[in-house]
């Protein structure tokens, strides 16, 4: 196998170095991880493990500055459209790999389009994760230019510590609703879109009301959710879904949200630090066009919150809050109230959680090398 020559192209901190490769690349688990420090630049990409890569005419480099850790997502933007324009990739992303590298041994790795992005754009954004037995020295490539390529690697199970897209039904395994209070609630799942109906209830003061569409989460994280749209019965003081992090399923416990609240409508950010603490919240204007982007982060006790008109820039809502009492694993998911007599609804078109450090690593693209 030849190996690649050394790319002349230094990044600050961290260099990822994307590989792609065709379907007899072996697959990896991407889950979990040691501990991987910042490399260099370069990169010589021969080796075994991955002979479908040599098939394909082109290869850059990705820089990452900051730090890399084994089992943690990252995102790349690339000027797809320029490249399909040049006639070196296909105007579908069917030939786009991305690939481990660490001396002689080449893995490919899941890759998939962030589902607020679409190939043949000027900033098409892919993401990825690092494999869980990543080295301090490993580094990845993007590889395209292939006129026949396999089937690609693009599981976002793969990619994302946790993902649904709603397109299959939910199990007790993975999804549980939880009401608190009074509260009434039930979800349904169909056609890629959550349901999560219920009437009465509110999230805050000393004890809450409300159903929260939850999962068991343990370690540090960064979730995000689309709410698509809202109906039915809607009280003034309703929470259209968003995302919470909550100590346990006491009606009482310490949590961190953000919401949309029905109206005005707006954007609420709340947090009750303490178990049977009164609850406190930050609130923003917010327009009341639908989808609104959502994001939490949890880093240890801390829990803070963001939202994002694009997809790609987040704004942080409220200051960090340090909840007392998270002992993991606690529970994260979609919270909705409704102080209404009759019953109204929120849907969501997806949710994703991966592994991050904060602050996060900015990754840019290389000069194009022919492979």
């Amino acid at each position: 196998m030849k190996p690649f020559e050394r790319i002349g192209y230094f990044f600050v901190s961290a260099v990822l170095v994307l590989a792609c490769g065709d379907g007899d690349v072996p697959r990896t688990n991407t889950s979990g991880g040691s501990t991987a420090s910042s490399t260099g630049a370069g990169g010589g990409a021969g080796g075994t493990g991955a002979p479908g890569l040599d098939a394909y005419a082109y290869r850059r480099a990705i820089g990452v500055t900051g730090t890399v850790l084994p089992g943690h997502s990252f995102t790349v933007a690339l000027d797809h459209a320029k490249l399909v324009a040049d006639g070196k990739a296909s105007k579908v992303g069917s030939d786009v790999r991305i690939a481990y590298v660490d001396g002689e041994e080449r893995i490919e790795l899941d890759r998939v389009l962030d589902p607020r992005s679409s190939w043949d754009t000027n900033a098409t954004r892919l993401w990825f994760r690092t494999p869980d037995n990543a080295s301090a020295g490993g580094e990845y490539f993007l590889f395209y230019g292939n006129d026949a390529p396999q089937a690609a690697l693009d599981d976002p199970r793969n990619v994302y510590l946790l993902w649904d897209a709603f397109d299959e039904a939910v199990t007790p395994e993975t999804w549980t609703l939880t009401p608190f209070g009074s509260a009434e609630g039930s979800f349904t799942v169909k056609d890629g879109v959550l349901r999560i109906s219920g009437k009465s209830g509110d999230f805050g003061s000393t004890s809450d009301g409300g159903v929260l569409f939850h999962r068991s989460v343990s370690g540090d994280l960064v979730a995000e959710v689309e709410i698509a749209k809202s109906g039915g019965s809607l009280g003034g003081d309703a929470k259209l879904g968003g995302l919470m992090l909550r100590a346990s399923d006491d009606p009482s416990a310490a949590f961190g949200m953000l919401t949309i609240r029905e109206l005005p409508r707006e954007r609420w950010s709340i947090a009750r630090t303490t178990a049977g603490g009164t609850a406190t919240a930050t609130s923003l204007p917010v327009p009341s066009t639908f989808p609104q982007l959502v994001q939490l982060r949890r880093q240890a006790a801390e829990v803070s919150c963001a939202y994002s008109d694009d997809g790609v820039n987040w704004v942080a809502l409220g200051s960090p809050q340090s909840l007392s009492g998270l002992v993991d694993p606690v529970l994260l998911g979609v919270p909705f109230a409704n102080i209404s007599g009759d019953v109204g609804y929120t849907e969501i078109s997806w949710f994703r959680a991966y592994r991050r450090v904060s602050p996060a690593p900015v990754t840019s693209v290389g000069d194009e090398v022919e492979n």
